[in-house]
């Protein structure tokens, strides 16, 4: 049941998001740098890691890179992203994707490494060329420095 939920309201998101293209701010290159989270409502006991060294690019909506997960695994991310400026400096934004290096969607039991559902929210501040942001998924909030090229 949660699964279809989770699917259907993936689908909504989606749908609206692509209905809201025009109003979408355009970067032709963003590469993402760093990335320092806080976990909270889920048992933390066995998360080592909150500093997880991103390294990714995103062209033009589509987002691709590495990151250390939570449990210190290597990590892969692929996301379809959306942005809106709200003000010169304030931008919020939207992705969704997948990620492979999780044991189990999303934690970890010693298992092989599986590839899962991703979706974030985010909401940042530009000055030049260099935004700071919080991007947040279930569970976690992640501080994200930007370069805006």
């Amino acid at each position: 049941m949660m699964v279809k939920l989770g699917y259907n309201l993936l689908c909504a998101v989606v749908l609206l998001m692509t209905s809201c293209a025009p109003v979408m701010a355009d970067d032709s290159f963003i590469l993402h740098v760093g990335g320092w989270s806080k976990h909270w409502g889920f048992d933390t006991s066995n998360i080592t890691n909150e500093n997880h060294k991103v390294l990714a690019g995103e062209y033009r909506g589509y987002l691709a890179g590495y990151f250390e997960n939570s449990y210190g695994n290597d990590s892969f991310m692929v996301l379809k992203t959306w942005r809106w400026n709200i003000t010169e400096n304030i931008h919020t934004s939207v992705g969704v994707g997948a990620n492979y290096g999780y044991t189990t969607c999303y934690g970890e039991n010693n298992s092989s490494k599986n590839i899962c559902p991703d979706a974030v929210a985010g909401v940042g501040y530009k000055v030049g060329r260099v935004s700071l942001g919080i991007k947040v998924k279930p569970g976690v909030a992640i501080f994200t420095p930007e370069i805006h090229f």
